[in-house]
């Protein structure tokens, strides 16, 4: 099919439209962010999906992330849950963190049937559409299970769409101040 001229630059307008203003997003965020960003395409430490998050709140001065007694990580304050088919839209903003426990992912790319698993693993949210239910994340040590291991630890951009969720649970934190600061 073909798109007429105008439909880029409008489709442009219609995504933009559903993305946060600049003051609707917490300055931890904006700082976590723009650690990530400015890390596309490198390695941040040891190349581990954590590490990256560990790094990020590091940078921005964000309270540090921890594991609960029941093994959770915590990377701040918990906004949002999305289960298969639960929760699926809703609050989320770049330089949240995304925290991924047994989850297993089935979507469609072109005409191809995508599964991927995530047993656990972390990424930041770099982007938000269609309110919330779907997200552009930054990671490291994630791709393909045949590319180099050199190339799946740099940091890279992936796209989740959470009714592709078929199981397990996604944690969504926003970064917060460390103890007796205001941010």
């Amino acid at each position: 099919m073909k798109w007429p001229l105008f439909s880029v630059p409008v489709m442009a307008l219609l995504l933009a439209a559903d993305a946060p203003k600049e003051g609707e997003v917490p300055e931890l965020n904006q700082k976590v962010l723009a650690f990530t960003k400015d890390n596309l395409g490198k390695k941040v430490g040891d190349g581990e999906c954590a590490t990256l998050a560990v790094q990020a709140l590091r940078e921005a001065k964000a309270k540090p992330w921890f594991i609960s007694p029941e093994g959770e990580y915590i990377w701040g304050k918990l906004v949002r849950t999305v289960t298969p088919k639960t929760n699926l839209g809703g609050e989320a903003l770049p330089g949240d963190i995304v925290q991924f426990r047994d989850v297993t992912t089935t979507g469609k790319v072109g005409g191809t049937t995508i599964e991927a698993s995530y047993p656990l693993h972390t990424a930041v949210i770099a982007a938000v559409k269609d309110d919330g239910k779907i997200v552009e994340l930054l990671h490291q040590n994630y791709g393909e299970v045949q590319a180099k291991d050199e190339d799946r630890r740099k940091v890279q951009r992936s796209t989740l769409r959470f009714e592709d969720l078929q199981k397990g649970s996604i944690k969504i934190y926003r970064p917060a101040p460390r103890d007796g600061e205001k941010k």
